[in-house]
């Protein structure tokens, strides 16, 4: 943080500053939607393109270096998958991640010049607690805010720069609260009412809008005859199962894909907008669990719309054309919901769900894992099992969203306990010179976060000392209204801003005030005893992240990489008893009843389906009534022995990589830490033990 000075300003600079070329200045652009930066270019145009031409030519900026640099920050940055995101100007500066950065490098003396089209590019809170916050930054650091619209420049030192910009920005919120709230939205609202698309929510899967101007039904839902068809066949499914909610997912998780793309002429006079998830193959959508109840349980199916008038909500029938009757509709919505629309009850025996209440002793994470394939989410489970509670951390694959496959769950503890004696292990052999860097860097970055908040917080007391001055002014009850609803938002942020404060500060007191030698010196000894919040706070101070990724069916591997460079990247492979829980797929069962009652050699069924141990095909043949034929055992007929039954095929592989037969590998269920790369160049010395296994390399 730099030193702030004390500047005596001349007439002129508190009336009509000027910019400081000599200093680097900043230029914030921001659309509301994604959609926005879409339709309407021109206005990004405006705030880029024709904003860095206006601060070259009119502001003075040079690009030659004779003068500070001009830095540009567009909130509407595009996520990695290629999605354009949303920046309201409601949202707070956290939240705004350009804006962030400016205000970053506002306090560090860098910038003393924030540009900007209009003053609702940069804000348009209700409660002006940000906008608070950003006027004190720059008065305090003598920043001035040029707004090219008017081509006025604020000096915020001058009370009534301060209190026109503090206007402007109420003026900006109001027109959200009246015209865009107030009016706009009202009118949207009463086109729904009407029983027309007025652009709420997402489109259903089964329906398009019409947009063909003249048409009978312009502005309504239409059917979509090709997905119509395949939700059809759902329901249909689904009273054939007996209403049974998980055999159908189970069913139409086999699927490549649910619903097909829609066709090219849709999009020509028709509009769709769906939340579903496209397939992995990048051909049709996904559904989730829910997403299926809801479209079983959704009225437009039925030609009906819920719409609100008066404050209440209403039932418009008949409004467009249904895709299925209402006899079948109604059977399937009883066997789902409690209740109908209209609130009379179905008859249908609630579910209840009983959830294991957790007490302050129970286990909590240490590590924050991740896994290196997008489709795998990493969850922290615990279990209790006659009076003892585990915990695990569980990798569920989610990319067929009607279930998730649980990969694997591993036990946390000794996951933890590798990791906690590995890193004792390198603070005994390392130089602490990096670690006291480190620790000095998270004590600076938590006191940094302490001194934002306190500054959030003094900014929030200021607001509710002017509101409540407003408030003793005001007679009319509709303006009193409206600052009591505008001050129970400024509480609120002060309650959430105040937890915050809280939970920093006692972050800052786990780091702890001794030097790190005298926090190391008895810290294995103690470990413990100490509290979960340190341990965990210690553990982020000296780990960047842990991967934890299945390998086969029975392995899995937990990658460390440390903080600190020269203790590297290591990884640890260990066995994972139960293999997970995975639905066969059609394609493995007609493979199994192809190979299975023919095929002398097992492992050359085990090779056709190599995530399934021979015992689960053993399972799974006997479940489908499947017989192999008799073999004889003499030596040259016995092809396939299969000794531990419960390796898949992968698993061998596995074990061929690390230059393990299955005779022996019962040794090393947990393998030592090693770097990556010694991995990679692990001896295939079992491969020349059993050539067997070349037939398929891993």
């Amino acid at each position: 943080m730099v030193t702030k000075r004390k500047h005596n300003y001349t007439t002129d600079e508190l009336y009509n500053p000027q910019p400081r070329l000599n200093y680097d200045a900043c230029l914030y652009a921001r659309q509301s939607t994604a959609e926005q930066v879409v339709n309407n270019p021109e206005s990004h145009k405006a705030q880029t393109i024709y904003m860095l031409k206006y601060t070259q030519e009119v502001l003075g900026y040079k690009n030659d270096g004779s003068t500070g640099t001009a830095i540009l920050f567009v909130e509407n940055q595009i996520s990695e998958d290629g999605e354009i995101k949303n920046s309201s100007g409601t949202w707070p500066i956290d939240r705004r991640p350009g804006l962030k950065a400016i205000l970053d490098m506002i306090e560090e003396g860098r910038v003393k010049l924030v540009i900007a089209e209009f003053v609702d590019r940069l804000f348009r809170d209700e409660d002006r607690i940000d906008s608070n916050i950003f006027i004190k930054i720059c008065k305090e650091h003598g920043c001035y805010v040029h707004i090219s619209s008017k081509r006025m420049t604020y000096n915020f030192i001058n009370p009534q720069h301060a209190e026109m910009f503090r206007m402007e920005v109420q003026m900006a919120a109001a027109y959200i609260e009246n015209h865009v709230r107030g009016t706009m939205h009202g009118r949207r609202r009463q086109k729904r009412a009407e029983g027309y698309w007025a652009g709420f929510g997402s489109i259903p899967i089964n329906y398009l809008v019409d947009k063909r101007e003249g048409s009978p039904t312009y502005g309504k839902f239409v059917p979509y005859a090709p997905n119509a068809k395949i939700s059809i066949e759902i329901y249909d499914r689904f009273i054939e199962l007996g209403f049974e909610v998980t055999a159908l997912c189970e069913e139409l998780a086999k699927r490549p894909y649910i619903y097909p793309d829609f066709e090219d002429w849709v999009y020509k006079d028709f509009e769709i907008k769906t939340r579903l998830k496209p397939a992995p193959s990048g051909k049709g959508f996904l559904i989730s669990r829910s997403g299926l109840i809801h479209m079983l349980c959704n009225i437009n199916n039925i030609g009906a719309l819920q719409v609100e008038k008066h404050g209440k909500e209403h039932i418009i029938w008949n409004n467009h054309e249904p895709i299925i009757d209402e006899a079948r509709f109604w059977l399937v919505y009883d066997h789902l919901q409690n209740t109908r629309p209209d609130g009379t009850p179905t008859g249908r025996n609630k579910q209840v769900r009983y959830i294991q209440r957790r007490y302050e002793g129970d286990i909590k994470p240490l590590l924050k894992p991740i896994s290196s394939h997008e489709d795998v989410s990493i969850y922290y489970v615990w279990k209790s099992y006659r009076g003892q509670t585990v915990a695990y951390y569980q990798l569920n694959e989610c990319s067929k969203r009607l279930r998730d496959s649980n990969l694997l769950s591993a036990q946390a503890k000794p996951i933890e306990e590798a990791i906690v004696k590995r890193m004792f292990a390198h603070i005994r052999a390392t130089n602490l010179l990096d670690l006291k860097e480190r620790h000095k860097q998270q004590r600076q970055k938590l006191e940094n976060q302490a001194k934002k908040l306190k500054r959030d917080l003094e900014a929030i007391e200021e607001e509710l000392v002017t509101l409540e001055e407003n408030m003793s002014r005001v007679k009319t009850p509709a303006v009193v209204e409206r600052l009591e609803n505008t001050m129970c938002k400024v509480l609120a942020r002060k309650t959430e801003t105040e937890e915050e404060y809280k939970a920093i500060n006692n972050t800052i007191g786990l780091v702890g005030q001794k030097t790190l030698e005298e926090e190391l010196e008895d810290l294995e000894e103690s470990w413990e005893k100490k509290t979960y919040e340190f341990k965990r706070s210690f553990m982020q101070l000296v780990i960047d992240r842990v991967v934890i990724d299945q390998i086969s069916p029975h392995f899995y591997t937990v990658k460390v990489e440390w903080a600190y460079k020269e203790w590297g990247t290591e990884e640890r492979h260990w066995e994972h008893k139960t293999g997970g829980r995975i639905a066969w797929t059609e394609e493995e069962i007609e493979t199994l009843k192809a190979l299975y009652a023919t095929e002398t050699d097992r492992f050359v069924v085990m090779q056709a389906i190599p995530t399934r141990s021979w015992k689960t095909i053993k399972h799974i043949a006997h479940d489908l009534k499947l017989k192999r034929e008799r073999i004889s055992m003499h030596w040259e007929n016995s092809k396939g022995m299969v000794k531990d039954g419960h390796l898949s095929w992968n698993d061998r592989l596995y074990l061929a990589s690390k230059g393990l037969s299955t005779e022996d590998y019962a040794s090393s269920k947990l393998f030592g830490w090693c770097s990556p790369s010694f991995l990679q160049s692990a001896t295939l010395k079992f491969l020349h033990k059993n050539r067997r296994f070349a037939v398929v390399h891993p």
